[in-house]
């Protein structure tokens, strides 16, 4: 439901009543077609529609129209939205899941947060800092087939190379194994990070 309009408004209320721009107004007022108190700031509204009605180019009759109708319609389609937003339950959690309603400017920050990241992660990767997940996984894979396979192939090279050494001698020799092992392992990961 539309309230009535005020008697008198400013320029820019007038210019809103009418669903025009000030500028409008203004143009208005400098064809004659504006009747203002004797201030000359604020316009008498009766008179006013009145004067423009009766000054009205006939020919654009129906273009006038069209704007009116597609002002109340408009003005219609608030005051049916206002009844149903009355009759909705407050914007609350609810014990069952989200939060009912929209929040656009919440949407919106998520947006960006989101740009951001995708943005973020563009760099890292042109800065040769982050990896793509599936290339990470192939080589903790394949370092891991390699670290088995060389364990697995101890039992059956170690004990001729181990056998009749010393204690210190055997343990320098694991030691060895070993340290060839991790290096190994060690170039696996280090061909990843320079890909």
């Amino acid at each position: 439901m539309t309230t009535p309009a005020a008697a008198y408004m400013k320029r820019s209320h007038y210019a809103a009543h009418i669903g025009k721009t000030p500028g409008y107004v203004t143009q208005l007022a400098a064809q004659g077609r504006v009747v203002f108190t004797a201030d000359g700031r604020i316009v008498d509204v009766a008179k006013t529609d009145a004067l423009i009605a009766a000054t009205a180019s006939p020919d654009k009759q129906p273009v006038a129209d069209r704007h009116a109708a597609a002002r109340q319609a408009a003005a219609d389609l608030r005051d049916a939205d206002d009844e149903v937003q009355r009759h909705l339950p407050p914007n609350e959690p609810d014990a069952d899941g989200p939060v009912l309603g929209y929040d656009f400017q919440l949407d919106r920050a998520k947006q960006q947060h989101f740009v951001a990241k995708k943005a973020e992660v563009e760099f890292l990767k042109e800065a040769k800092e982050l990896c793509p997940r599936g290339d990470v996984v192939a080589s903790y894979a394949d370092a891991g087939a390699a670290l088995r396979a060389a364990v697995d192939a101890w039992a059956a090279d170690m004990p001729p190379m181990l056998a009749g050494q010393t204690e210190a001698a055997i343990r320098q020799t694991l030691a060895d194994e070993a340290d060839r092992l991790l290096a190994d392992i060690a170039a696996r990961f280090n061909k990843l990070v320079s890909a």
